[in-house]
């Protein structure tokens, strides 16, 4: 593969081997490798250890990786890492990419972790095994670290003299390796050392039976304001509070793992106090989960998401588990997610077209298009000012539902088109208009803001469009989309087109409305950004 990233030098497999060989694998469950590149160190934990300890024990292991380059992002969420084992059932679990984008220098995390292993830049590389140490110092762990032997021999900044003091504080065993990458898949003549950092694992110490007798109320302060969490606060906000919801469950969780043992649990009785959750990092992505859909649900996101956006937030919330609640994973998010909705905007805009023009070779719905000389090709068409489509097939209930739903749906589509989603009816409102008017006798002539429909007892609905500039504004991106029109439609004025090209262009609207397509492209050109602002 092409290589433009002058700091990736993958690690060969006999330096990982010796990587690995020195971890003690009985105490790990759950490993972060930082500048993970495309994925070498975690492939051979996969193949060496993982799949043999499952097939040992009912222990799993969890991997998350660190990478900020795109391409190496892509390579890395296809690596499986075997089976996340419970007694229910065997789920599968892929590597952790959430922290994509974020680099190690700058991670934060409250996540806790058994191993960090790592091949860092060789430039950065004490700064990166620094940031290690201060992770693993938290709670214990191991980390091993290939670096510049320079770094270690040559101490000449004060962050190589900070780590060298690190190193002899810890007990770090490190081995010279020489030049390793010499005949690695990218060469170097960079001689390299090993670090091995062991530090043992906190033992906590319960403060229950120093308070048992004392009145004061551990906690209460946060969880009695729980119902004071609303949807409109600041980001910032929900930040302070997913942080104190972190902390203060993963202590409950130390008391009662310390304390459960004083349980009273014989002759088949359960504990009178059980808690399903004893995993730290287990509770940390419940409570990451909660959050992520804390946001989702703020007017803000909501009310500019149709429901097919939302069905696909919801049916992919279980990924948001895996990434760290701070600000820059949620301002990294939301620009995904604008760019999702944008393409997600334009792909129902294209699945409505499909759906009133599919029909058009049956008798009753051949007036929902226009047939014109498309790009390329004579079988192209555009919809109507009036179209018809099914919706049932009884004068009931069920038939005012349908409708109402189908038009809710056209509806929400084209005042996204208008560029003013706020001003949209739901699919209640435009139901009782239809239930409301049904009741007065009047099934025909019911009216949205863009639209007039006629109910049919035969399960049929009419619908004429009001506004046809926002028509136009839907034939156009949907034509546009489906290469029926030139690629230059719009870029040139009608004189300096083509023969071929004038052709279609005659043929779809002819040289008039083109030219007000031309000198005034906003108006007529959607634009997804407009529409989710």
């Amino acid at each position: 593969m092409d290589i433009d990233n002058k700091d990736f030098y993958p690690t060969p497999d006999d330096v990982i081997k010796k990587m690995c060989e020195k971890v003690n694998w009985d105490n790990v469950d759950n490993i972060l490798e930082p500048s993970a590149g495309k994925g070498n160190i975690i492939r051979y934990i996969v193949d060496n250890y993982v799949n043999s300890y499952l097939n040992k024990s009912k222990r799993y292991f969890n991997i998350d990786a660190i990478e900020p380059d795109l391409d190496f992002q892509c390579i890395l969420k296809n690596i499986k890492t075997g089976s996340r084992y419970d007694e229910i059932t065997r789920n599968h679990n892929e590597i952790m990419t959430g922290f994509a984008g974020v680099d190690f220098l700058s991670f934060q995390t409250l996540k806790q972790y058994d191993l960090i292993i790592m091949n860092p830049p060789f430039n950065e590389g004490d700064k990166h095994l620094l940031k290690a140490i201060e992770i693993i110092e938290r709670t214990g762990g191991q980390i091993v670290c290939l670096l510049n032997s320079e770094t270690i021999k040559n101490p000449y900044s004060n962050i190589r003299k900070e780590l060298i003091g690190k190193l002899q504080d810890l007990n770090a065993d490190i081995n010279d390796l020489g030049m390793a990458f010499l005949f690695s898949e990218r060469r170097t003549e960079v001689k390299v050392s090993m670090v091995y950092i062991n530090i043992p694992k906190q033992e906590y110490q319960s403060s229950i039976f120093d308070n048992i007798n004392k009145t004061q109320k551990v906690y209460s302060d946060i969880f009695d304001s729980k119902n004071e969490l609303i949807i409109s606060e600041p980001i910032e906000q929900l930040i302070e509070k997913y942080k104190i919801e972190v902390f203060s469950g993963i202590e409950i969780i130390k008391q009662y793992n310390y304390m459960k043992k004083y349980l009273y649990t014989g002759n088949g009785y359960k504990a009178g106090l059980v808690i399903t959750i004893t995993n730290p990092n287990e509770y940390i992505e419940l409570v990451r989960k909660k959050y992520w859909l804390l946001i989702m649900e703020q007017p803000a996101f909501m009310s500019k998401m149709t429901e097919k956006m939302k069905l696909d937030f919801y049916d992919n919330i279980e990924d948001l588990k895996y990434i760290e609640f701070n600000h820059s994973n949620i301002y990294q998010f939301m620009i995904n997610m604008v760019k999702s909705a944008e393409q997600s905007l334009i792909n129902e805009m294209l699945e409505l077209f499909d759906d009133i023009t599919q029909k058009h070779s049956w008798t009753e719905y051949s007036k929902n298009i226009l047939h014109y000389n498309g790009w390329k090709t004579n079988k192209v068409y555009k919809i109507n000012k009036k179209f018809i489509l099914p919706v049932g097939n009884s004068f009931s209930f069920n038939l005012y539902s349908s409708a109402a739903k189908k038009a809710a749906y056209i509806e929400q589509i084209f005042s996204y088109l208008d560029y003013k989603i706020f001003d949209c009816m739901d699919s209640k409102e435009i139901q009782n208009l239809i239930e409301n008017s049904i009741r007065q006798g009047k099934n025909r002539g019911i009216e949205t803001k863009y639209l007039k429909f006629d109910v049919f007892q035969k399960g049929t609905i009419h619908i004429t469009v009001k506004d046809e500039k926002i028509l136009k504004r839907f034939n156009l991106l949907c034509a546009q989309e489906k290469n029926w029109l030139p690629p230059s439609y719009a870029k040139k004025t009608y004189q300096n087109l083509s023969a071929e090209e004038k052709e279609v262009i005659d043929s779809y609207e002819g040289e008039k409305s083109y030219t007000e397509v031309v000198n005034n492209p906003k108006e007529y050109l959607f634009q997804p950004q407009l529409a989710l602002t």
